[in-house]
């Protein structure tokens, strides 16, 4: 259904600019849809304007109070209830809305019974302000599957498809199952879950095909033999790509709703006209809820959701099963790491071992509800936090809300920023910051799951500490509440410690114990100190978006002259201290290097060094200037000097591997024949999608740079780091004093990882004379995984680190 892939994809770059909009801070989004969801069970929701709610709900769970969802019918009644729906919205902490003929409803998440009993089930629904309404199509009770009958399960060899074949044969009696998946009979464990399902007495047909692609299912369909026809259909099939909404693109978004909306709306349209027993779709209970990091996903859901309604609507049976989080790891889950198991366990989902999952699949079909959640709640949890956090609002039909913290301008609610106010009062500079600082690291341990702040140290990084982008927001939204200020998304990108963050947020709260007129606003004072006045940036910008890279490549490195800079005799002055990201026992440790551009800066191994977490050692080295330091090297000699130092301090007598990525390989490069040089021999170097430092002047490659340009400057708008002149003048010294480098010969053994997708401007086609991947001159090993050159170390460092893990096993 392309009309639900172009909609999302323009409320996505709408909701992008609304939230890098500076000025917009202080100010609300209404996202308006017509019809996108179902306030009623009659009502047939709009298909292609309702992944919109998915998405955007997500985007309020990344950014509390800044975008209000509302959905409205075409009634007289409702147009002028709106300006009155609207201002309960934001002084009642209602972020979504539907009128229906006037009435106002929000949603709710409220038990069904089944035989009189309460069930283990969750049903969405719309409950109205005024009253409950029960209005619903009574499609009938599912009936039962016919032995003689056939059922299709998409995704059928996965994790999750092979739980439910199996369970359909053993519980339900079906004795004809097509399981399909891309791979088909070549993907892992298929052959054995055939045999296993025939050894049970059903025939099992297992198909390469995708769902997605119309021609390819509609040939399934048409094998499946005309004694044995389809009676059931259950589409399991399904990917995701978390990234918080920022990092999203049409081409990423498009990646997640392929599958479970093409794959879906096919299955609709090319069985309609079957006599259906079953037509279940697997949908996720963060398309109800949203999520961090999952806008794609929630999209995607959330249009399963809304096609079961459809079906309804129509007198076709369909359930949407909007589950809860599955013990067992699936290709979905298998790379949650620990923080995120424990975001989970905060939202108060308790995880479903298989045997409830598939008794809570029975239960559904005892129900007539076209959206069900089968989701196992903590109320317990959730009740215990809610007097300091807000509970999300689709729960609080189960669990009464504490008093909300005051949003900046709302009336009548009891601000937690008034409680820090309060204590901050009277007190001097240093004491402040004490208890500034004492809050943050109290949020840092909610966000990391730990039980006290004694676990998290003094003076350590945040990105030693454990954090990643998506416990980056979590901490950015509870400190926001905890002082009502609107912090920037870049908070422990700009101030990496938890004593430079309580600098930042002591100046923008201004003196609490002073009352007049002439305090600066909250949001204010402290980013004026810690920005710059976007003047380079913004000639940097103008020139990029001009076509004239090399311009604004030559600029940035004019301006690097101003910087001061430190010769090697002084190199130990400006070190910046190593940090420890992760402890293992496994060896070799991994010593990683960050590329040098505006972007950089321990941050980028966030996501990796978790990977490792328990298993081996991984320390990162920064360099001068990225992300604080004003005085920079003089020259490339003088950097790698004091890194082979900084290696030889921190792994003494251990056996090591060196990772550096982009511009970071060629310093790893250079760092492991300085070590080499001194009779020290690391285990190996990893390049992580590492170029030579000469590639944009080989001739036919003009594009390299161009593309790699225009998508940093893409990022630094989305993380509102344009006006950060000093990051990009940083790019320019070690742009200029890396000019003419050269990657030296060493005996250690070199893998190179290379990303699969291009950056926009690159040539697509990798078997092109112009390949865009990734080159090495010297002797090396070649790793291809998932991602373009920044999301393998962001959204996809799960599939990178494991190469990476995969190599060093493997090493001598």
């Amino acid at each position: 259904m392309r009309t639900a892939h172009t909609t999302a994809h323009q409320v996505l770059a709408w909701v992008q600019t609304w939230i890098a909009e500076r000025r917009a801070e202080s100010s609300r989004l209404v996202v308006v849809t017509r019809g996108a969801v179902a306030a009623t069970d009659s009502e047939a929701p709009d298909l292609g304007s309702a992944p919109v709610w998915g998405l955007v709900r997500s985007v309020q769970a990344e950014h509390p109070d800044r975008i209000i969802l509302l959905d409205i019918d075409d009634s007289d009644a409702s147009a002028r209830a709106l300006p009155a729906a609207l201002a309960a919205a934001g002084s009642g902490g209602e972020p979504q809305l539907a009128i229906r003929g006037g009435v106002v409803s929000v949603p709710r998440l409220v038990r069904v019974t089944t035989s009189g009993q309460p069930a283990a089930t969750s049903v969405p629904r719309d409950v109205p302000a005024l009253e409950k309404h029960d209005d619903h199509v009574p499609v009938g009770l599912p009936k039962s599957l016919d032995p003689n009958g056939t059922v299709l399960v998409t995704g059928g060899v996965g994790v999750l498809g092979g739980l439910l074949a199996r369970h359909l044969v053993t519980a339900h009696g079906v004795r004809r199952l097509v399981l399909t998946s891309r791979r088909g009979p070549d993907a892992p464990g298929a052959g054995e879950l055939r045999d296993e399902l025939t050894d049970l007495g059903a025939q099992v047909h297992v198909v390469a095909g995708d769902a997605a692609d119309r021609g390819s299912l509609a040939a399934i369909l048409a094998a499946i033999p005309a004694e044995h026809p389809l009676t059931g259909v259950v589409h399991t099939a399904g990917v995701i790509d978390d990234g918080l909404v920022g990092s999203l693109t049409p081409q990423r978004l498009d990646g997640v709703l392929r599958p479970k909306v093409d794959g879906a709306w096919n299955l609709h349209e090319l069985t309609r006209n079957d006599d259906l027993a079953v037509f279940v779709l697997f949908s996720s209970l963060s398309g109800l809820t949203g999520g961090p990091g999952q806008a794609s996903y929630t999209a995607a859901n959330t249009f399963l959701d809304a096609l079961a309604g459809y079906r309804r609507a129509h007198g076709l049976p369909a359930t949407s099963l909007a589950w809860g989080q599955w013990a067992q790891a699936s290709g979905i889950t298998g790379q949650l790491s620990d923080a995120d198991w424990s975001r989970i366990s905060r939202a108060g989902l308790r995880l479903l071992s298989s045997a409830e999952a598939l008794e809570l699949f029975d239960t559904s079909r005892t129900l007539d509800r076209a959206v069900l959640a089968p989701a196992p709640l903590d109320l317990a949890s959730l009740r215990a936090r809610a007097g300091t956090h807000a509970i999300p609002s689709l729960l609080r039909g189960l669990v009464r809300p504490g008093r909300r913290a005051a949003r900046p301008g709302a009336i009548g609610t009891i601000s937690a920023a008034s409680s820090i106010r309060t204590r901050l009062a009277g007190l001097g500079e240093s004491e402040r910051d004490a208890v500034i600082l004492d809050l943050i690291y109290t949020e840092v341990a909610g966000v990391l799951g730990h039980a006290s702040t004694d676990t998290l140290g003094e003076g350590r990084a945040f990105v030693e500490l454990g954090l990643d982008s998506l416990t980056a927001v979590e901490l950015r939204n509870r400190l926001n509440a905890a002082t009502g200020l609107r912090l920037p998304a870049t908070l422990t990108f700009d101030f990496p410690t938890p004593t430079a963050l309580a600098g930042f947020i002591r100046a923008e709260l201004g003196d609490a114990g002073d009352q007049s007129a002439g305090r600066p606003a909250p949001g204010t004072a402290g980013r004026e100190q810690h920005r710059d006045s976007g003047g380079l940036a913004s000639l940097y910008q103008q020139l990029i978006k001009a076509g004239r890279v090399d311009a604004a490549a030559q600029l940035i490195i004019l301006a690097s002259h101003l910087r001061p800079a430190f010769d090697a005799a002084a190199r130990h002055e400006h070190a910046p201290h190593p940090l420890h990201l992760s402890s293992g026992e496994a060896r070799p440790n991994l010593v990683c290097f960050p590329a040098l551009s505006a972007l950089s800066g321990p941050h980028e191994y966030s996501r990796f060094s978790n990977a490792f977490q328990d298993d081996r050692d991984v320390f990162v080295v920064p360099a001068p200037g990225l992300p604080e330091g004003d005085v920079l090297p003089d020259a490339d000699r003088t950097l790698i000097q004091m890194h082979v130092e900084a290696v030889e301090q921190i792994v003494g007598d251990e056996p090591f591997v060196i990772l550096g990525r982009s511009m970071g390989g060629c310093v790893a490069n250079s760092v492991v024949a300085g070590l080499e040089a001194r009779g020290i021999f690391p285990a190996g170097l990893v390049l992580v999608d590492s170029y030579p430092i000469d590639a944009p002047l080989v001739p036919g490659m003009e594009w390299w740079n161009t593309a790699l340009l225009t998508a940093l400057l893409e990022r630094l708008d989305r993380y509102d780091m344009t006006t950060h002149d000093t990051r990009l003048s940083t790019m320019g010294t070690y742009n200029r004093i890396f000019a003419g480098w050269q990657p030296e010969p060493i005996s250690a053994p070199t893998l190179l990882v290379r990303a699969e997708e291009p950056l926009v401007g690159m040539p697509s086609d990798p078997d092109s004379k112009q390949d865009w991947r990734a080159y090495w001159p010297l002797p090396h090993d070649v790793a291809d995984v998932p991602g373009d050159h920044f999301t393998i170390l962001e959204e996809h460092t799960g599939t990178t680190a494991a190469a990476v893990r995969k190599w060093i096993d493997a090493l001598d």
